[in-house]
């Protein structure tokens, strides 16, 4: 994740291809990101870059708070 004062400049396509180019080394085939369900800019960004719902969900407790969180899944 980048700080959202630090948001638009490239950095998350950067540290998301970086992360995609270990994930493969070590074997991987798929990668899953949790994301807050109304966290619009992380949702955007994830699929524009290729990544989708993959219909799981839960609630993330913060302090005694339930936070909707959806599953993201894409290849690598």
């Amino acid at each position: 994740m980048v700080e959202p004062r630090w948001g638009r400049r490239g950095h998350g396509s950067r540290l998301l291809s970086a992360s995609v180019d270990h994930w493969r080394q070590d074997g991987f085939d798929t990668a899953v990101f949790w994301v807050f369900r109304d966290d619009a800019a992380t949702v955007s960004f994830l699929t524009s870059a290729g990544w989708a719902p993959d219909g799981a969900a839960r609630a993330l407790d913060v302090d005694d708070l339930l936070v909707p969180q959806v599953r993201y899944r894409t290849r690598l």
